[in-house]
């Protein structure tokens, strides 16, 4: 008996007594917070048909929508975001009421996340819409009520930062490159993620000429922190647009930071939403020891033409859940930056590079059974945390950890929501697809059937290719699949070979280059972001 009549899908929860009351007095305070700044709520349906989402400035995959359909055969999702059908309202039934328009909603969204990462799919969400205002003045006037709203989380000695940033920027810069499209969504995505590795071997593949645009693009993704990255942008930008973009940045940030004592003010040039529809100057809300963003926005002024209107937009939606959790928790004394390492050869590996820095690794060579570590060098001390590769990824998803040390296998199979940061090169090896020697796998039109540890990284490539496969999961050796029959060929990690050579199969195509990366929480990156980058310097020193 399943007793699903008991229990509640994936993704959901009950809210009881207590925990409905937090919600409530959080809502409460940044429902003040808009209204007395002039905006009237608005509320949209829990259904929309798939169209008002299905744009050129699509926010989500439509894999992350939760889709029904009417009693005429239309597809319905459940609604993913607040701001496309305000967008939506905006153009037409509020298309001729006087500008602008301040609009706030308290509402939910729902979006289908990969299981088990410890993530809602029900988000309960609050936010404001600035509809019809392009000004300056208004985005500062945004910017503001943001800072109020961290300000209510802002106690007990918890630290909370604004990140801003500008969209154009980057797109300006890719303007530049001259590259495809597909090409610009793929530096996008690494943009997103500050894959700084996979960024240079793009540029290297690519064989992107050495220009100002492309040292800029090579270190767009360090470019956050302080006003200091204006200049480091400055050493190498000499383009007028650019420097206008950046200057027009950096004024706005110098009239920001007069708007609260309370709340940092930071800055990223290469800070890239991958909601699409935003045009200019974007934001992200942080609060120390909260694994996720708790503000986003942005301004978005071609977003309402595709719905047949026309006007400026700006706006920001606040996660409610998070930032009720972050009002009440208790404050905690700063703990040391907590790595999280795989354990076997990539640990020992990372450890020797850390008593080649300096460190005192002692007690990780003595460590019994205790499971939390330290290393110490002066008065510089870090936690460490052995354990799975999967676990590494886990626990700096959600912000347990501060940073992590695991294998691209993992990452590139599991996936996550973390900057990838670093190529550590070492743990060298690869996916690979092979299969029998001497046969030829792509003959025939059979559909191959594919043995594999690795389902998502198998199912990614062949979709690459256009190929339709029959994926079986394995979970020991996986070479001996073909050889018994079960599949035409094998998606597994390959280091010498010599298995494959001594069991006369051989490799048919490498898959994808493999080595140990630095990984890094959204959250921790910003807010511990000197303690890291000055432990990635030294990492990349040896």
């Amino acid at each position: 008996m399943n007793n699903f009549d008991l229990i509640t899908p994936e993704g959901m929860r009950d809210f009881l007594f207590d925990e409905c009351s937090r919600l409530r007095e959080t809502e409460t305070a940044v429902r003040e917070i808009f209204e007395t700044a002039g905006f009237r709520e608005i509320i949209t349906p829990a259904l929309e048909f798939f169209d008002v989402f299905d744009r050129k400035s699509r926010c989500f995959p439509q894999e992350n929508f939760y889709k029904s359909t009417d009693d005429k055969g239309r597809i319905l999702v459940v609604r993913p975001d607040s701001t496309m059908p305000i967008a939506r309202i905006a153009a037409t039934r509020l298309k001729d009421e006087p500008k602008p328009l301040k609009l706030f909603y308290s509402q939910i969204v729902y979006r289908n996340n990969p299981q088990k990462r410890r993530r809602n799919d029900e988000i309960k969400q609050m936010g404001i819409e600035l509809i019809g205002d392009g000004s300056a003045q208004c985005d500062i006037d945004v910017v503001t009520l943001a800072l109020k709203v961290l300000e209510i989380a802002v106690k007990n000695g918890k630290r909370a930062l604004i990140e801003i940033g500008d969209s154009g920027i980057t797109r300006c810069l890719l303007d530049k490159l001259n590259i495809s499209e597909y090409m610009r969504e793929t530096i996008l995505d690494l943009l997103e993620t500050k894959n700084t590795p996979e960024l240079h071997e793009l540029i290297r593949v690519y064989d992107l000429p050495e220009n100002e645009y492309v040292k800029l693009l090579r270190i767009m993704p360090r470019l956050f922190g302080d006003e200091s990255v204006f200049e480091k942008a400055a050493e190498i930008v000499s383009d007028k647009e650019l420097i206008v973009k950046i200057s027009a940045l950096k004024k706005f940030i110098e009239e920001i930071k007069s708007k609260s004592e309370k709340i940092e003010i930071t800055v990223d040039l290469g800070f890239v939403n991958k909601i699409n529809y935003y045009t200019g100057f974007v934001l992200r809300g942080y609060i120390e020891n909260c694994g996720e963003p708790v503000i986003s926005g942005g301004r978005y002024d071609k977003l309402l033409a595709e719905y047949g209107g026309d006007s400026p937009a700006v706006g920001f939606a606040v996660d409610v859940d998070l930032l009720t959790a972050a009002v009440n928790a208790e404050s905690v004394s700063k703990r040391p930056l907590r790595i999280a390492l795989t354990k076997g050869r990539l640990e020992h590996k990372t450890v020797d590079i850390l008593e080649k820095l300096g460190f005192d690794v002692s007690e990780i060579h003595n460590k019994g059974r205790k499971l939390i570590l330290e290393v110490k060098k002066n008065d510089t001390v870090f936690e460490v945390v052995l354990c799975k590769s999967p676990d590494v990824i886990t626990y700096v998803d959600n912000g347990v950890c501060d940073i992590g040390v695991v294998g691209k296998d993992t990452i590139s199979e599991h996936g996550g929501k973390f900057y990838e940061l670093l190529d550590l090169r070492f743990g060298k090896c690869r996916f690979a697809l092979c299969g029998k020697t001497g046969e030829n796998f792509y003959s025939g039109i059979n559909v191959k059937t594919i043995a594999t540890k690795y389902p998502n990284v198998s199912r990614r490539f062949f979709e690459s290719k256009g190929m339709d496969v029959d994926i079986v999961k394995i979970e020991g050796s996986v070479e001996l699949a073909p050889l018994i029959g079960l599949s035409d060929a094998i998606v597994d990690i390959v280091e010498t070979g010599k298995t494959l050579d001594e069991n006369g199969l051989e490799i048919y195509e490498t898959v994808q280059q493999l080595s140990a990366r630095l990984i890094a929480n959204r959250v921790s990156l910003k807010t511990n972001r000197r303690d890291i980058g000055e432990l990635i310097k030294n990492l990349e020193s040896v």
